[in-house]
């Protein structure tokens, strides 16, 4: 069965992925280069991170803008809208934004970020997957406190100096707690949703990569 249908929108027929992937764990436990070597499966595509998710589909915007739309503007009331036909109407155009630059192939997201929203994605994309890749805590941490030492020099002042810098790269304390955070959010809804979600422990990616993409692939359903 073809990965990519059609769905009618206000510009005509748009092309969209029933089943897209999104790779979800805290930064620096190794989502990019997962991503990137699923990229390279001839049935799979990644670009890189989207990062709008959560500043577009924030969870507790969500629900407001839904239950204020249901008891104080009615419309969501008086049409019988659903909360899940609500989120993934919302989904849908994201879905073909993506489709559009897919090629015909299912496409992959991985900001970090969006595992802390990852229920509100299951709902926006009811045929989603979701790899959450799970790394050692001290290592993550590690990786998170020394990231600023790979950044040259004139733009890590400009980081550090204009807040660019991500809090977690910076204090030990807020890695720990960033860590804990996204592991706790991936984990719940893995156990939540098993069907659902593949956790992958990236020190077996690194021990047994065959093995671990073995799984990977037949959990996903590509070959």
């Amino acid at each position: 069965m073809s990965q990519i249908a059609l769905a009618e929108s206000a510009f005509g027929l748009v092309r969209i992925c029933r089943n897209p992937v999104f790779i979800i764990g805290a930064e620096r436990s190794g989502t990019t280069i997962l991503a990137l070597a699923l990229g390279e499966h001839s049935q799979l595509w990644y670009s890189c991170e989207g990062h709008f998710f959560p500043g577009l589909f924030e969870p507790r915007r969500l629900e407001h803008i839904y239950e204020r739309g249901r008891f104080r503007y009615r419309w969501i009331q008086e049409e019988g809208v659903t909360r899940e036909e609500f989120l993934e109407s919302l989904g849908m155009g994201i879905n073909a934004l993506f489709t559009s630059r897919s090629g015909g192939k299912r496409w992959i997201e991985k900001t970090p970020q969006n595992t802390l929203m990852v229920g509100a994605l299951a709902d926006m994309y009811p045929g989603a997957l979701f790899l959450h890749i799970l790394r050692d805590g001290r290592r993550v941490v590690h990786s998170m406190t020394s990231f600023l030492a790979g950044v040259e020099g004139e733009i890590r002042a400009e980081r550090t100096t204009g807040g660019r810098a991500p809090k977690w790269a910076e204090d030990f304390r807020i890695a720990c707690a960033t860590w804990r955070d996204y592991v706790q959010a991936a984990m719940s809804f893995a156990s939540n949703c098993p069907d659902r979600c593949l956790t992958v422990r990236n020190e077996d990616l690194v021990a047994d990569a065959e093995e671990c993409f073995s799984s990977i692939f037949d959990f996903l359903g590509v070959c």
